[in-house]
């Protein structure tokens, strides 16, 4: 390892590395990369490193480059991630799940994703299509066929 790639911690960023392993209040990743850094400051070597804890070498030295070049939270915690948000969330999906545990509408055996769509946009969701109330459903294991449908 170069000498400039050696990772030296300051008191407080220490403390914070030692919080983030001791608490138990952060995601594996997070913990795992806060562990890395205090053992890189100990003076590891990346192979010692990366065979203790189950990674790559290369995630060894990702996290040593970006505590280097960034800063101490971007080496432990994730960047946002980009995505598309949930159109549908909280109380247009337990709409949809409670109205696919009523009884079936009069004339109908068993609920169909067409006529949980319609009876939902009715209720107030706009815009929501037959698929989107699929992949709602999938997500409970709702199942329309059955008698219960799913109650």
């Amino acid at each position: 390892m170069r000498k400039q790639d050696q990772i030296n911690l300051e008191t407080a960023q220490h403390e914070q590395l030692n919080q983030i392993v001791r608490k138990g209040e952060h995601k594996a990743r997070e913990i795992q990369h806060a562990h890395l850094l205090l053992k890189m400051a100990a003076g590891w070597t990346d192979a010692r490193l990366a065979e203790t804890f189950s990674v790559s070498t290369r995630t060894v030295k990702r996290v040593r480059r970006r505590f280097l070049e960034e800063g101490l939270e971007a080496a432990v915690f994730d960047k946002v991630r980009s995505g598309r948000p949930v159109e549908y969330a909280g109380a247009d999906q337990a709409l949809i799940i409670a109205t696919a545990c009523t009884p079936a509408p009069q004339g109908a055996e068993h609920w169909t994703l067409q006529l949980l769509t319609e009876r939902v946009i009715e209720l107030g969701v706009e815009g929501i299509s037959r698929e989107t109330v699929r992949r709602t459903l999938k997500k409970t294991n709702s199942n329309l066929t059955s008698k219960g449908s799913g109650a």
